[in-house]
């Protein structure tokens, strides 16, 4: 799917000053020789002579005549020239009293082929007009074509969209994009904002203009819809809201981070810092791009706001929150499936255990575990099963356990006995895998298509869903193995189960979506002999696909 790129990258390459060398003259002389009655500034005619190609002297002035003071008075000048001083020069470019609207252009009236000050005329398109909207297209948080009349509708992250605008994708000239809303001075634009090489229609707010109505300036430069409230300056713009406050941008560090900025001419432009913390307001460059940016520097040892961190010891960023997994997964059928933080594997302490799930030793009480699954309604609790105390999910009333789990009777000794939720056995089913990869590793260890393959599963990390592909791998080793699509042709997602009927144990949409990167990675503790079921799906997209294993 393409989507907006609002992150302003960070460039830490030092600061670099600009200063005049000692004895430059930077001051502008005028030829003394020249005539000052001609002279003349702004965007009227140059009194530079002009190559033969352009600058013409009419060669049937009558130089016997008298005309008082005028020497252009016997002087005819080919189209597009005028007089001045007796010779003919090209003239200069008119201007309006204001900047022409989208598809209008400055142009002297059609009786007078030299002026200062000309008109805005329509100017011919030579490109079909194309439909579409710049509507709003996100419904409770889920991207919508329908409202954008044969455009897209464009988000800001797929897995979390929070702001979204209908968008014409393939034009070549503005005029050719759907007309303004009509209020605010943004102006309508053909460029590509999606980063796919393919120049789109939007509503361009940079430089301070102002959106139509309803409308946030997203990122500092595009004209986007959000329900979202506005993260104020030094914000997470990385987790939360991506719309800054006061015209402001996100500014980052690809996965590593980000935060919302704006541009400055001096420390003074920018707003205090945060109450916490010591890291001090920087105005400076930090992005190379000609314009200085607000930020927190902790390059002398400062200490950021809470909940930021100090990112190559120099400047504070917001991190990636990532939401806390299932915990209590199933350690039994998938060694190693475990949560971090989670160190134990309980089962139900059988001479030949028949189930078993993830756990943390050493709770003095339940407030000491992670919580419990969204599914089912077995309280967490803290005891000994036999080996210390561990966390687990109590059914020994009678409560549901979580999907995919039993309520399994474990053998506590001395003809005592509880019920607790855990994974139960279960034969491994690859009846769904669409090959076999056997214990291949390196690059592009499977190509294909996901065209024709159906729709069998939902990842669980995207908002977006195609066919997907169905393929079985087992590790030749112990070992940390690596799963990526790069290469491939389409948006992707990649998720990795035990087998077709036990719940994913990994999944990834976008390796990095701020730097463009739409291909999916899943890095994994895999053990020798052990088979996984590998699905590679499309973002709302079937195509070709790569799949890699190292």
């Amino acid at each position: 799917m393409a989507r907006l790129t609002y992150t302003k990258p960070l460039l830490i390459l030092g600061v670099l000053a600009l200063t005049a060398c000692p004895g430059d003259d930077t001051t502008l002389e005028t030829d003394s020789a020249s005539s000052g009655d001609e002279s003349t500034t702004g965007n009227g005619p140059t009194t530079t002579p002009p190559t033969s190609s352009t600058s013409t002297t009419d060669d049937t002035v009558d130089s016997t005549s008298t005309t008082g003071d005028d020497p252009c008075a016997n002087v005819e000048c080919p189209p597009g020239q005028e007089c001045i001083g007796g010779s003919c020069f090209t003239c200069g470019l008119p201007t309006c009293d204001s900047d022409c609207p989208m598809g209008e252009v400055c142009e002297c009236p059609d009786d007078d082929e030299c002026c200062d000050v000309g008109m805005c005329v329509p100017l011919d398109c030579p490109g079909d007009a194309l439909p579409g909207n710049y509507e709003p297209c996100l419904t409770d948080g889920v991207p919508d074509d329908t409202p954008c009349d044969g455009a897209a509708c464009i988000v800001d992250n797929d897995a979390n969209p929070q702001a979204g605008v209908c968008m014409v994708l393939g034009c070549e000239y503005s005029c050719q994009c759907p007309p303004h809303p009509g209020t605010g001075d943004a102006v309508v634009t053909c460029e590509d904002v999606t980063g796919d090489d393919v120049s789109d229609c939007w509503i361009d707010c940079g430089g301070g203009a102002t959106c139509p109505d309803g409308m946030s300036c997203f990122g500092g430069f595009i004209c986007i819809w959000s329900d979202s409230p506005e993260t104020p300056l030094y914000g997470d713009c990385f987790n939360g809201s991506p719309i800054c406050a006061d015209g402001g941008f996100c500014l980052g560090a690809g996965p590593d981070g980000a935060f919302c900025s704006g541009a400055c001419g001096d420390v003074g432009d920018c707003q205090p810092p945060p109450a916490t913390g010591d890291a001090t307001i920087q105005c400076l460059d930090v992005t190379m791009d000609g314009m200085p940016e607000c930020w927190l520097g902790c390059m002398g040892g400062e200490t950021c706001p809470d909940d930021m961190y100090c990112y190559m010891d120099f400047i504070c960023l917001w991190p990636e929150i990532i939401p806390p997994g299932d915990n209590y997964g199933d350690c039994f059928n998938w060694p190693g499936g475990c949560e971090a933080g989670e160190d134990a594997c309980i089962n139900d302490n059988g001479m030949m255990p028949m189930a078993g799930a993830c756990s943390q030793s050493g709770c003095a009480d339940a407030m000491d575990c992670p919580a419990a699954p969204a599914s089912g309604n077995a309280p967490v609790a803290c005891g000994d099963l036999g080996g210390g105390n561990t966390c687990l999910l109590d059914c020994s009333m009678g409560e549901t356990c979580p999907d995919g789990m039993a309520c399994t009777t474990v053998d506590l000794g001395m003809g005592m006995s509880t019920d607790v939720c855990m994974w139960p056995d279960h034969v491994e089913d690859f009846t769904c895998s669409d090959g076999d990869l056997g214990s291949a590793v390196g690059m592009a260890v499977s190509m294909g298509t996901t065209v024709g393959a159906g729709d069998d599963y939902i990842p669980s990390c995207s908002g977006g869903n195609d066919e997907d592909v169905e393929l079985q791998w087992t590790a030749p080793a112990d070992g940390t193995y690596t799963f990526d699509t790069v290469g491939s042709s389409i948006d992707t997602i990649l998720t990795i189960f035990p087998d077709c009927v036990t719940p994913e144990v990994a999944c990834n949409d976008d390796i990095n979506p701020a730097m463009m990167n739409f291909q999916s990675t899943v890095t994994l503790d895999v053990p020798a002999g052990q088979t996984v079921l590998i699905v590679i799906d499309g973002w709302n997209e079937s195509g070709n696909y790569v799949l890699n294993i190292n």
